[in-house]
């Protein structure tokens, strides 16, 4: 498992070299909505809902992403997040501006956009020294945008969040 993270981090190492926007065009604007969250626990404990609103936008060569997450509606404890991304040299691949050095517990992170699926990959190793891999797949029909959020500690799954956001703006 450790020789695919380090693969995928190597993969991902390369220089920004100016992609064209054409194919982040669909998801830009501001989306809304709602998704069911399953952990390891929900045979026992039940599922949780998450409200989520992302917002995408240009930003010079690239995007930037922010999403707010609350847990059962509660606003008090929504959780957001800002990445600024900038093209990598592979056509439709996107790297955070900001990125960590994962073996020394800081994440990296990166983007692909393939048709109409943006899906941002944060990858850190955790304090065992296994990976923990979160997934953000983000599928745009139409008005709305279908997400799907994985969260791998050394291939297994640990939580899986599922649901449909329209847009808003």
């Amino acid at each position: 498992m450790r020789t695919l993270m380090i693969a995928l981090v190597t993969w991902f190492l390369v220089a920004p070299a100016g992609a064209g926007q054409e194919e982040l065009k669909p998801f830009y604007g501001t989306w809304g909505g709602s998704a069911v969250a399953k952990n390891r626990d929900s045979k026992y404990f039940g599922v949780g809902t998450r409200a989520s609103t992302i917002i995408i936008a240009p930003e010079d060569q690239g995007f930037v992403i922010k999403w707010t997450t609350s847990k059962d509606g509660n606003t008090a404890k929504a959780k957001t997040a800002t990445l600024h991304f900038v093209p990598a040299a592979r056509p439709n691949v996107y790297k955070a501006k900001v990125n960590g050095e994962p073996a020394d517990g800081k994440p990296y992170i990166w983007a692909s956009v393939e048709k109409k699926v943006m899906t941002l990959y944060i990858l850190a190793v955790n304090s065992s020294g296994g990976y923990d891999l979160s997934i953000y797949e983000r599928k745009i029909d139409g008005e709305e945008m279908e997400v799907r959020f994985r969260r791998l500690r050394d291939g297994a799954p640990v939580r899986i969040v599922a649901g449909t956001l329209k847009r808003l703006k």
